[in-house]
């Protein structure tokens, strides 16, 4: 037990909580597999509308849907402390750039594998 300068007058003290029904908002919403989908058919349909209007505007188009789609879901998923590394992220991130109408259905398959199998 410990013993204090002023026993009459010791009160603990208190931790100041936030009140009930109010939460602190870290970021986006955790990620919900129809939000992928939609992301991965408005990049194709933005594509598509690219390449009628000009190749060379699809060229950019493709690179700049990429960097959308890859934000977009680092914004979402949470990287493990361990695997984390710069140089991890880094590859993960340049591989969805260049490879996004591919990689994003196979993301989108992982995705639905964990959550509802």
């Amino acid at each position: 037990m410990r013993s204090h300068g002023n026993v009459t007058g010791y009160r603990p003290r208190r931790r100041r909580h936030r009140p009930k029904g109010r939460r602190r908002h870290h970021g986006p919403h955790p990620y919900g597999l129809l939000d992928f989908i939609v992301a991965y058919m408005m990049g194709i349909i933005g594509l598509g509308a690219a390449l009628a209007i000009s190749p060379m505007l699809a060229f950019f188009a493709y690179f700049a849907i990429g960097i959308i789609l890859s934000r977009y879901i680092g914004k979402r998923v949470r990287w493990r402390e361990m695997t984390a590394s710069i140089r991890n992220v880094a590859a993960v991130k340049l591989h969805t750039i260049y490879t996004w109408p591919v990689s994003m259905p196979v993301f989108i398959f992982q995705l639905f594998v964990v959550k509802f199998l």
